[in-house]
Order: C-alpha cells, then structure tokens, then sequence
C-alpha cells in the first residue's frame, strides 16, 4: 500500500512529535510504502530507503497555495492513502483521506486566535477536513466529543487512537552545558514555556510564589522562549529574589529535553486545554514526577500515574507541590508508576 503523508510541520512542536513517531512507526512495519511530503531544507521523518521517498512542497501548511500543491503531488504520486496529519488537506482530492485532529483550540479556548479572520480560516479549514475524511484520528476521547460536537458529520467517522512517546523517549540524553548546566544546578521544577491562554503559565507562577519562600534552593526552569517581561507581570507581588528563580530556558535541543526531564524534582503542567498533552508523558518516561491539571484529555493521558490540582487553583497547585517536594516515597511512586504508564 502507497501512503502519502504530509509531514510539512514535522519539525513544529507538538504536530512534529506526532509527525516524526508515526513516520518511523508507519515505515518500521515493512509492508507500506511511505511517500513524505516535506518543506524545502528538512530532512525527511524517515530517510531514503526502498520503502520510503519524500518530496517538497514550499507553500506554508495552511494556505490555499499550500493546499493546491499538496493537490498536485498527489496526482504526481498516486498513493493508495492519503494521511494529513493536521487540519490541513490537499486540492483537489480523488483519493481515501485520513485526517488527524489533534484539538480544536481555537474554536473552544477564547483568546487563543484572537483574529477573526484566522478564526473563521480555521474552521473552514476543518469543516473541509471532517467532511472529505474517510476516517477521522482524535488522541482522546475529550477530543473526540469536541469533534463530534462542533462538526456533527465526523461522529461516524472517529478513531480514537491515543498517542505515544516512544520514539522520543528512545533518544540520546545530552549533558547539560553553560546557562543550561548553571539552571539545572540547584534543585528544579520543570515546565513547558509556551504563554498561550490555555497552557495557564500564570497559575503555576503564581504557585510556585506561594511555595518559594518555604523552600529557598528551589527553581522553575520554563522550556522555551518568553517574551520580555512575562515572569515580572506574572509574579509582581512576589519578592524580586523569588523571581529571579524562576526562568525561560531558552531553545533547547531533544537531548537537552530529555536531560532536563531526568533532573526534575517534578514536571508541572498546569494547561486548562489540551487535545492530548505529549509533554507529560515524555516526563515520565525519564522518570520526573508529574503534577497536571484535571482538566480536559488531561486525566486520559496521564492515568492514575500523576497527581492532579483543580485547574486555576494556585494554592490548590502549591499545596500538592509542597506535599511532592516532602514525601520521597510519594516522589519514587509517581516515578515508578509514571515509566510503566509512559
């Protein structure tokens, strides 16, 4: 069997995990033929070999010359299956099509797409996309009530396939150096430094300002890149030495990923909204204790292997914290039963 997959936002965060596992996974089997559409300059999810080629396609993703040359490669290259790994989807289209909804964010968290122009391009986009679909993927079952909800035609439609961290958790562990080396030092919580409304980063800022005072060695590492003035807004009444403990890492690299998982006292992730949520799981496969939101897909992803505060409740968070950072039975629990789970 030929399968086309658009593998045009592999190196994205989140969309680029999913694109990159289900690649290697797909060719692992022996019995497909992978045709990977790629963008201009990267490298292909799976290399060159007898059973997988790849092809460019400059436009971006998600507009409509994107669509018409993603159209076009698909007559090029004939393939049994076509499989979009996003909202995404070639014009014109002859051919069996799989989609994979990963969220609805937009049109369920306000503030996150704030433009109505790009709000209503996104849903027509997925309107398109769970009305061409033969099959329609969705990584949770909260996923899979938002679908069937806001687009009544995909309900037969829906897959519920949840997603994995195995390719990931496989990858070389780096030693941390310089700035990164100096933050991960002392003792440290982590986090993902993404600052869109759903992903909540305030309500972990403001708990870890409760919890600091108390304990005086301890750190948030926040992985990626924050805009100027984001901590100080976020932590104003706390006292400048507890905000100078907390701290943007910057772009890391997976091996640098994966070392400051191993290191945590604990991974918190206080997001309101996720289709999924990779992140928690990749945390415990390099054994850091996990602190999540109950909220959303949330409690699917994680299972009974974490430990869970109201979602918004600060205190709620800095409570549950307190009690992690001073139990390490509870601490080698969460690790042991968060690598079995992952």
């Amino acid at each position: 069997m030929r399968v086309l997959l658009d593998c045009r936002m592999a190196t994205w965060s989140g969309i680029g995990r999913y694109t990159t596992g289900l690649a290697r996974a797909l060719a692992a089997r022996g019995d497909l033929e992978l045709v990977q559409v790629c963008r201009p300059g990267e490298d292909p999810p799976v290399g060159p070999g007898p059973n997988s080629t790849s092809v460019n396609a400059g436009a971006h993703p998600f507009s409509l010359r994107g669509a018409l040359q993603l159209g076009r490669l698909v007559v090029a290259a004939k393939p049994d299956i076509i499989h979009s790994l996003h909202f995404p989807t070639p014009m014109p289209l002859d051919r069996p099509l799989v989609v994979t909804l990963h969220d609805l964010t937009p049109m369920v968290v306000p503030g996150v797409l704030p433009s109505t122009v790009k709000r209503t391009i996104y849903r027509r986009w997925n309107i398109r996309a769970t009305r061409r679909a033969a099959r329609i993927i969705v990584p949770s079952q909260a996923t899979a009530q938002d679908v069937s909800r806001l687009f009544t035609v995909s309900q037969h439609k829906l897959e519920i396939i949840p997603e994995a961290v195995d390719d990931f958790s496989c990858g070389p562990i780096a030693s941390l150096e310089g700035r990164l080396a100096d933050l991960a030092s002392q003792p440290y919580l982590l986090s993902m430094g993404n600052t869109k409304p759903h992903k909540d980063l305030p309500t972990l800022l403001q708990a870890f300002s409760l919890l600091a005072s108390s304990e005086p060695d301890l750190r948030l590492l926040l992985v990626g890149a924050g805009p100027p003035g984001y901590i100080d807004r976020n932590t104003a009444k706390a006292p400048p030495e507890i905000r100078a403990r907390v701290s943007f890492t910057g772009w890391v690299e997976d091996t640098e990923l994966r070392a400051l998982y191993s290191g945590a006292l604990a991974f918190v992730f206080p997001s309101r909204y996720e289709g999924f949520g990779l992140p928690p799981l990749e945390a415990m496969a390099f054994g850091a204790p996990v602190v999540c939101a109950e909220a959303s897909s949330l409690p699917e992803a994680v299972g009974e292997a974490a430990l869970f505060f109201p979602s918004g409740d600060a205190p709620g968070l800095a409570e549950v914290l307190r009690r992690l950072l001073h139990d390490p039975a509870l601490r080698e629990d969460l690790k042991r039963a968060g690598r079995e789970h992952a």
